[in-house]
């Protein structure tokens, strides 16, 4: 069970360390960002593909097989697993994409003037709340996934 955090983890962390590297050395941003998207969507269908063999889900089959949960509800279980994961992901990929322009540019105004401060964490923290929006969604989709197996 422990591969399946430090493996994607240490994959993210030696991605960006290659993207960086790649960028220092002159390759194109674009190129170097989409082979980040798609080495992040390959982690994500890894993960997925492992933890679908994982104790846990065989644990939600065991009990759907016993008539704990039957088997309409196992496949929405699932999906809702899916959901959850995809609100928080996409929206940390938003909040990414907002916060990478964002801050550089509230960083050039605050060198002009320091009294621009308030103004450009405002613009950081709406950046912020769209990953917070994402997380609540993700955790009223598990909460109702609770009662729903519950």
């Amino acid at each position: 069970m422990s591969e399946l955090v430090f493996v994607p983890v240490g994959f993210l962390i030696l991605s960006a360390l290659l993207a960086i590297y790649l960028v220092k050395k002159g390759a194109n941003k674009k190129g170097v960002f989409i082979s980040q998207i798609i080495s992040f969507a390959c982690l994500t269908i890894g993960c997925f593909v492992k933890c679908a063999n994982s104790s846990y889900v065989r644990a939600v089959e065991e009990s759907a097989a016993s008539g704990a949960i039957s088997g309409d509800k196992s496949i929405g279980f699932a999906i809702g697993l899916i959901a959850a994961s995809l609100a928080l992901g996409l929206a940390g990929i938003a909040a990414g994409m907002a916060l990478s322009s964002a801050i550089p540019a509230a960083i050039a105004a605050m060198s002009e003037n320091e009294k621009t401060f308030g103004k450009s964490m405002v613009f950081a923290i709406f950046g912020e709340a769209i990953v917070l929006y994402g997380f609540l969604i993700a955790i009223f989709i598990l909460n109702k996934l609770d009662s729903f197996i519950g």
